[in-house]
């Protein structure tokens, strides 16, 4: 068994733009990393060493046009190439595709990556609603190129506020609230892409499974006590970034397993049973570690891809609900545990 170490040498985790950087600065299970900014003042307030200036010596971008942002978002990802022929084989690109860094340089420097080689795995973190259809419309755009040059392009969905948090939360709070849930589950991601698991799903068979598989989703969660396994996979389903709608349109899941020496057979074999229940005859990988840090914990991650929307139909009723998250499902027809049924008391309170 594993005891508990993570393998993160070979991993290099990319933070793009404002958003994308704080995410990447808040994550500790990687070794390598790099932050890519237009912002240099932004770039020097996280004070790193590995920061990499899209913009040049220059404080301001509002003058440059798309294409020169285009051109410099090329000549940074030489830089982070050069990593990755050091050896980093699987590259993690974080940022947010409402504005123009993202919608430039994510899918450039995914095209860059993926030319060297690497397995690229893009997380990007679409705009809220009340920020408006413009930026709606550009990150639409940015996560087609996104899907068509990473090999697994991973969407945190724009859900409104109010339904994670307390409506009485002031709003820099909330923003707060949420970013620190990411980075909590970008975390965890991380470690299940480099955990030097012994059992089931190991490292190289992760990256195989990931290269090329299009769209996904993913939560995480975790559970202790008599019914820990299913405290995790309700938490990583009701407090999480999948939706009903990602576990339908998928064509594989991946669920990995976390846990004290003690976790025993009958719940990863019960674990994997009420995934299978949720994503219905999707072919469920399963990898499983342990460690003695939490001995009565388990934690859960389970990652849907190859994700293909419905055909659009001229029944005005068929897409009703085709967004909604399984924290909030109230339906009977559905062959999902009926733990997942029930609507989920998770809020992000004071």
């Amino acid at each position: 068994m594993s005891d508990g170490t993570t393998a993160t040498s070979h991993t290099l985790l990319v933070g793009v733009g404002g958003i994308g950087c704080e995410l990447a600065v808040g994550c500790g299970a990687a070794s390598a990393r790099r932050l890519l900014d237009f912002d240099v003042r932004a770039l020097a307030r996280h004070g790193q060493a590995e920061a990499i200036s899209l913009s040049g010596d220059a404080d301001e971008t509002d003058d440059m046009s798309g294409e020169a942002m285009r051109r410099a978002a090329e000549d940074a990802a030489e830089q982070v190439v050069a990593v990755v022929e050091e050896g980093y084989s699987l590259a993690v690109l974080l940022g947010a595709v409402g504005g123009q860094t993202g919608a430039i340089v994510l899918p450039a420097l995914a095209r860059e990556l993926k030319d060297a080689d690497a397995t690229v795995v893009a997380v990007a973190v679409e705009p809220l609603p009340f920020e408006g259809a413009a930026r709606s419309e550009m990150a639409a755009r940015a996560l087609g190129q996104l899907e068509q040059a990473a090999d697994l392009l991973l969407t945190v969905p724009n859900r409104p506020l109010n339904e994670l948090c307390d409506p009485a939360l002031p709003v820099e709070e909330a923003l707060a609230r949420l970013k620190h849930k990411a980075i909590g589950a970008v975390d965890q991601l991380l470690e299940v892409l480099c955990d030097g698991s012994s059992v089931g799903l190991q490292p190289a068979q992760m990256r195989r499974a990931l290269a090329s598989a299009g769209r996904g989703a993913f939560g995480v969660g975790r559970g202790s006590g008599d019914q820990r396994v299913e405290d995790a996979i309700r938490d990583a389903c009701a407090n999480s970034f999948l939706t009903q709608q990602s576990c339908q349109q998928a064509s594989a899941a991946i669920l990995h397993l976390r846990g004290g020496r003690g976790l025993s057979l009958q719940e990863v074999h019960g674990a994997t049973e009420l995934v299978a229940n949720l994503v219905g005859r999707v072919p469920v990988q399963t990898g499983l570690s342990t460690c003695g840090h939490e001995p009565d914990r388990v934690c859960a991650t389970l990652l849907v891809t190859g994700i293909r929307p419905p055909q659009p139909s001229d029944d005005p009723l068929a897409a009703l609900g085709q967004y909604e998250d399984l924290s909030f499902y109230e339906g009977v027809n559905l062959d999902i545990p009926a733990f997942l049924r029930r609507k989920s008391s998770y809020r992000l309170t004071r």
